[in-house]
């Protein structure tokens, strides 16, 4: 692992996961960031209706370590739950439809606002001590709160059980629940714990759900990270690059990603990344780039 790519893991792990300075690794040529979502396919049929309930009980999305710790999901609770339910058809294609729309939301959050986001996230950690960090977090939160309205207000469960029959709606906001209990009363830094009867209310559950949206737009980042060193890495191995090239090649792409962010390049910026690029090029690497580009 080079030095730039050490310098992004670190900065990465201030949102809870590799989801920090993107543009050290950005490819020239990469779209925006995507979203990896769930949707409800893993217990369609008699047989999986069968195997999910039958004499294992109800369904659950609450998984537990052999110490006893909650183990916590890499997507939305709604989306793993509504992976548990027999979706008919129409079902199927209305939380699909649901579940795109929410994945290009985040996309578009992730590509504009990963400033904030970073600052967000650094704050939720240290807010935990209270005084001034707390004071910030409290200002970052209200900057962000319009970002996250859509994701948390209404929730997904209420979006999904609106296009779901009563009992799957139901069964749907069972699942979550569970898992929502348990999940909250997991001790997280620069988290405030409501307590009493907050802790089971709206005020709770907001906080919660913020929560998890913030981790769906780190997946966000998470997953543009690896896609771009992935083709970055495709197109040094196309143009046989030296070490020297490739130490001035990433010093281009971190000047187009201070100025891009997250958004994929223009065509008339892909055209001056890749003049730029020629230029520390030999004719023969300019021709392998050329074909390179074309995707032969």
């Amino acid at each position: 692992m080079g030095t730039d790519t050490r310098i992004l893991v670190a900065m990465a792990a201030a949102l809870g996961m590799a989801c920090g300075a993107m543009a050290q690794e950005a490819g020239p040529l990469l779209s925006g960031p995507s979203v990896q979502r769930s949707s409800g396919g893993e217990g369609s049929g008699e047989d999986a209706e069968i195997m999910e309930r039958g004499e294992h009980g109800p369904r659950t999305i609450v998984e537990r370590s052999f110490e006893g710790t909650l183990v916590e999901l890499d997507v939305h609770p709604a989306a793993a739950a509504l992976g548990k339910l027999p979706l008919s058809d129409d079902e199927r294609v209305a939380t699909e439809r649901l579940l795109d729309e929410r994945a290009r939301y985040v996309s578009k959050v992730a590509r504009e606002h990963q400033a904030l986001l970073l600052k967000l996230q650094t704050a939720r950690r240290g807010g935990a001590g209270g005084g001034e960090g707390r004071r910030e977090l409290v200002e970052l939160m209200r900057e962000a709160r319009p970002i996250l309205e859509p994701l948390v207000r209404p929730t997904l469960v209420e979006k999904l059980s609106g296009v779901l029959s009563e009992a799957h709606g139901s069964e749907l906001a069972s699942m979550v629940g569970e898992y929502m209990e348990a999940y909250g009363a997991i001790e997280r830094p620069g988290v405030e714990r409501p307590r009493g009867a907050e802790r089971a209310g709206g005020r709770a559950m907001a906080q919660a759900e913020t929560g998890l949206a913030l981790r769906e737009i780190a997946r966000a980042f998470a997953s543009t990270v690896e896609m771009r060193r992935e083709q970055t890495e495709a197109l040094y191995r196309a143009i046989e690059a030296t070490p020297e090239q490739e130490g001035k090649i990433q010093q281009i792409l971190r000047d187009v990603g201070s100025e891009e962010g997250l958004g994929a390049p223009n065509p008339a910026k892909r055209r001056e990344i890749m003049a730029r690029i020629a230029e520390v090029l030999t004719p023969e690497q300019r021709a392998r780039l050329r074909t390179h580009m074309r995707g032969e």
